[in-house]
């Protein structure tokens, strides 16, 4: 297989991955709440982000960003 389609493979498969595990934590974490993937180093919490990247311009009323 040539390089350029094992990056492919690997990045389709961490695509499909990512979004299967926001599926999971939408279907069934409630908002906010939080559960320990690794104690003490890892922990996945259900937010809602309502602006781009990192939250920069959440709450700016103007569509023109």
């Amino acid at each position: 297989m040539s390089k350029y389609k094992t990056m492919i493979l690997i990045s389709t498969l961490v695509v499909i991955l990512d979004q299967f595990t926001k599926f999971l934590i939408v279907k069934w974490l409630p908002v906010h709440k939080s559960i320990a993937v690794i104690p003490g180093f890892l922990d996945i919490t259900h937010l809602h982000n309502t602006g781009v990247a990192f939250g920069m311009f959440s709450g700016n009323p103007s569509n023109n960003i």
